[in-house]
């Protein structure tokens, strides 16, 4: 049996290469489904369509012919491919195109049906869980027509599909690409026997600032009672290492997506004055400047979460802190989250650094990696710091404030005797601090 490989990062964005249950095994009593799951329907949905008219105002709150207005037209968008999966049993490689070239995914509503899709999730049966938890998304529906270019000649393609949407300005389609009949002239020369190489996907979101999506394909694998089920990505648009998920889409980081920008979320931190800074214990306080910055990733805006959440903006970047007694002198890698409220403008700005726990570093080379904090880590192996706060519009004593926890670990000391027990990192929070700004 092979050992899991890249799985799935921690916000759910395809990898390079993932397999589940160690090269996904599920036991062998059915067949499996174009989504590797056993035939018999886990997160299975029933759907009930209406056909409607382009005007036709959804149960949604929209009609079809915003979306077509959105995802209408051609749209250009660089495209990353990949190198190349050489990983454990998997031996891959795409050709022609390599490194970054260009996409054109022109869309057209040439007539085709339009549905109101109302979606719930499969009652339960003895073969099926209960449903409660599967998936189920109301949506309106739009046959098109769509070709897919590459400068490359890899993709030239066009087929008849549906686009999905939720919301007016968002909408997404995924294509099953067979490979045994493309027009264009993309392959994967695959060099394990012991695997196959299935389909691939096409996945597209398309908003007004562009398109956005990846061409992943499917492996599998079987032995005696398993079956193995994973996907390799082939290429992703319009970034190599997308940071967005599938639940958000990118956009400029001046762009308004729904009221505010990122850009006007950094404003709302620098707006922040007479911040201090008061250590746990100690009648330690110091005046804190606190500047924020961003780091040219994509700004990702939610479209597909719960009300409450729908147009929060996520975005990475660092935050540099300086008190002025000298004793901290940081700069931190973090990621911001921008907040609407009730009026639709926004109202928070929130800032927290990433797996603080979990991204222990060197004590020697905590100076270099997050700055002076004037906390004594001797007798630590390893060392961090955990930040966050929250920012508001308001001058009101303690309407800015957060934390700043320097945590100090221990390694675990393991022998190298194949399958001996290791125990993992200990840590504990050195000094903890809180920040607030005084009022005005």
């Amino acid at each position: 049996m092979m050992n899991m490989i890249n799985m799935m990062n921690s916000r759910g964005r395809l990898s390079t290469v993932s397999f589940v249950c160690a090269f996904a095994c599920v036991a062998n009593e059915g067949p499996i489904d174009e989504q590797g799951e056993n035939a018999g329907g886990r997160n299975s949905c029933v759907d009930s369509s209406t056909v409607m008219t382009a005007d036709e105002v959804s149960p949604l709150g929209f009609a079809a012919a915003e979306i077509i207005a959105t995802a209408s037209g051609s749209h250009d968008s660089p495209i990353f491919w990949t190198a190349g999966t050489h990983d454990g049993p998997i031996d891959i490689e795409v050709r022609p195109e390599s490194g970054e070239g260009t996409l054109t995914v022109t869309i057209a509503h040439e007539g085709g049906e339009i549905r109101y899709v109302d979606s719930e999730p499969a009652p339960s049966d003895e073969n099926t869980n209960d449903g409660s938890w599967a998936e189920c998304p109301d949506r309106v529906e739009i046959d098109v027509h769509v070709s897919a270019r590459t400068g490359g000649g890899a993709l030239d393609e066009s087929f008849e599909t549906t686009l999905e949407a939720k919301m007016p300005r968002h909408a997404t389609f995924t294509y099953e690409v067979d490979l045994d009949a493309l027009s264009g002239s993309f392959q994967v020369e695959n060099g394990n026997p012991d695997i196959e190489v299935g389909q691939a996907n096409l996945e597209v979101g398309v908003s007004e600032f562009g398109i956005h999506g990846s061409l992943s394909g499917q492996l599998s694998m079987s032995g005696d009672g398993w079956v193995g089920v994973g996907f390799v990505g082939y290429a992703t648009f319009p970034r190599e290492t997308p940071f967005c998920v599938s639940s958000e889409i990118p956009i400029p980081f001046d762009a308004a997506f729904d009221g505010f920008s990122a850009a006007d979320a950094l404003a709302l931190i620098h707006q922040a004055t007479g911040l201090r800074l008061t250590w746990e214990g100690k009648s330690m306080d110091a005046g804190l400047l606190l500047a924020a910055a961003y780091d040219g990733r994509d700004v990702c805006v939610a479209v597909d979460d719960s009300e409450s959440e729908a147009g929060r903006l996520r975005f990475g970047g660092s935050v540099t802190l300086v008190t002025d007694d000298a004793r901290v002198d940081a700069e931190l890698p973090v990621e911001f989250t921008a907040m609407a409220g009730p009026d639709g403008a926004l109202h928070q700005t929130s800032v927290q650094t990433v797996a603080s726990y979990g991204n222990l570093v060197p004590v020697d080379e905590m100076e270099q990696r997050f700055g002076r904090f004037g906390v004594d880590l001797s007798g630590f192996d390893l060392g961090g710091v955990d930040f966050a706060g929250a920012f508001v519009d308001s001058e009101v004593a303690g309407s800015q404030d957060g934390h700043l926890v320097v945590l100090g670990g221990h390694a675990p000391m393991c022998s190298d005797e194949p399958g001996a027990p290791c125990e993992g990192v200990s840590y504990e929070e050195v000094a903890y601090a809180t920040w607030s700004n005084a009022g005005g």
